[in-house]
């Protein structure tokens, strides 16, 4: 399995993903986890968000091929980015091990 998304947009995803807000004077972020899934042409976040009334988010923005990727921390991974091209591909290997 193997995607490839343009790197500016996987980030604007992924911030619009966080749902930040403000509480206290501190910008925190709502979401701090996702799992990204690409397919049909499109690299899609959905995240269930408690505050104060219960809605959903769902972001998409262009990718190819497809893959799931669980992203366990969001601003890890926006960290992370900033250090990347233009082009970031995805590739998802599974490893069997015997025992």
């Amino acid at each position: 399995m193997q995607s490839i998304v343009d790197t500016q947009s996987l980030i604007w995803l992924l911030r619009c993903t966080q749902r930040r807000q403000t509480i206290s004077g501190k910008n925190i972020p709502q979401v701090s986890a996702c799992m990204l899934n690409a397919v049909g042409g499109r690299m899609s976040t959905c995240s269930l968000t408690k505050d104060g009334v219960s809605s959903v988010g769902i972001f998409s923005i262009p990718s190819t091929g497809e893959a799931k990727i669980p992203v366990s921390d969001i601003e890890t991974m926006l960290g992370i980015l900033k250090y990347h091209g233009n082009a970031l591909t995805f590739k998802i290997r599974k490893y069997f091990k015997l025992m």
